[in-house]
């Protein structure tokens, strides 16, 4: 028996090591489909980072960007230096706003590798968006961000204990996934998340997401830090724990209220009951 309940939902990326997204590795950025397989209609288009674990190329993106399941979808990454690059799915967890593709051939090239790809969080300083807007086939970046609080509580995703911040960098739809870097060394941030800031004079700050096309007074982005990132790989590759929570992929296609299940359970995501949240500034 399956019982239906009511949770929440959402998450960012970074590196200690001295790395940058330079011109000669831009190769590691890749745009994202997700859809039928045999076409790209109706499909779903995000952003997405290549690395390396061992002698194998992985693609990590957030869990929004691809449809929770390997029958009869598929998963495709593209960008200029190695065109279409085939995947696997090997999670997609709504918890924690995260999916993993496996590329099907691993890629030689300058990916960095797991172990130093994911290290401990900024803090502060300015930062550098990627990705690829749903309708363009170019890479986009935005060099003018800050980060505005490195642990932020105000988000939906349930398994993530925090959320990055940051303000007046460029992020559309379609950039979700993509790379978040700092300006003063070139080392990875996180992932952008779909979720931003909404601020209305007058009114208190509320936790939006993009689907929704809510006009927002600047871009106040949300991302998923590295402790996060790095916890889940974790559990996904090296102790091949199976997605916390992932979607039910009818309901995703058909862009129905999301159902996620973990284990036997069922649950329905319910945001009328979430009221906005108005945390300060600062105060986390």
């Amino acid at each position: 028996m399956r019982y239906c309940l009511v949770p929440l939902a959402f998450l960012i990326i970074s590196s200690h090591t001295s790395y940058a997204l330079s011109k000669l590795n831009r190769e590691m950025l890749v745009k994202v489909f997700s859809g039928r397989c045999g076409s790209e209609k109706n499909g779903f288009k995000g952003s997405g980072f290549l690395f390396h674990d061992k002698e194998q190329t992985y693609i990590i993106t957030s869990e929004h960007v691809v449809i929770h399941s390997q029958k009869k979808f598929c998963h495709v990454a593209r960008n200029d230096t190695f065109g279409d690059i085939k995947t696997e799915l090997i999670a997609a967890d709504w918890g924690y706003g995260l999916t993993l593709l496996k590329v099907a051939k691993h890629i030689k090239s300058s990916a960095i590798s797991k172990r130093d790809l994911f290290a401990k969080d900024a803090t502060s300083g300015k930062v550098t968006t990627w990705g690829f807007p749903f309708g363009a086939e170019r890479l986009v970046s935005d060099p003018y961000g800050r980060l505005l609080l490195a642990q932020s509580k105000r988000n939906f995703i349930p398994l993530a204990a925090y959320m990055t911040e940051i303000i007046e960098a460029h992020g559309e739809f379609g950039m979700s996934g993509g790379a978040v870097t700092k300006n003063s060394d070139g080392t990875l941030v996180g992932l952008l998340s779909h979720q931003y800031i909404s601020k209305v004079p007058g009114k208190p700050a509320t936790v939006e997401e993009w689907r929704k096309s809510h006009q927002a007074v600047e871009n106040h982005l949300l991302i998923i830090p590295n402790d996060i990132i790095r916890s889940w790989l974790s559990l996904i590759i090296d102790k091949k724990t199976s997605p916390a929570i992932r979607r039910q992929p009818v309901a995703q296609v058909s862009a129905k209220k999301v159902t996620v299940l973990s284990g036997g359970l069922c649950f329905i995501e319910d945001r009328s009951q979430v009221k906005p949240i108005s945390n300060e500034v600062g105060g986390g």
